[in-house]
């Protein structure tokens, strides 16, 4: 049987992979807080189940619809969680690829928080500066 934490960063995953809001939801507590580092406009604290699929819209916006990502591996441990994805795009004439690892805080089955990690940082602010 698999661990119930690795299912659900798995199922919140694969909801990303294929941008489906309404799945994505059922993952979030209702406050749950997105950190996305760096200078982009997508960064910052983002509260509320629904900021999470705000940034991937806007995402497409800034990447001139272009920005996919798909997740390459999945961790999990004991209230904790993990995604590694590899995303793609293309913006102004330049292609941008990129890897970057989700990190989750699991709490009575739900996502409560999730952090953004960039392998590098300057690519992703790049890509996603207005």
């Amino acid at each position: 049987m698999a661990d119930p934490n690795e299912q659900l960063v798995r199922q919140l995953a694969q909801s990303l992979d294929a941008v489906d809001e309404n799945a994505y939801r059922e993952f979030l507590s209702e406050d749950a807080v997105h950190h996305i580092g760096g200078k982009s406009d997508l960064a910052g604290h983002h509260q509320g189940h629904g900021t999470q699929m705000t940034k991937v819209r806007e995402a497409q916006k800034l990447s001139e619809g272009t920005h996919t990502a798909r997740t390459q591996a999945v961790l999990s441990g004991d209230g904790y969680g993990a995604f590694l994805r590899r995303g793609t795009a293309n913006k102004g004439g330049r292609s941008f690829e990129y890897d970057y690892i989700v990190l989750v805080r699991l709490q009575n089955g739900k996502i409560a928080e999730s952090w953004n990690f960039y392998h590098d940082q300057h690519t992703w602010d790049a890509l996603f500066s207005s």
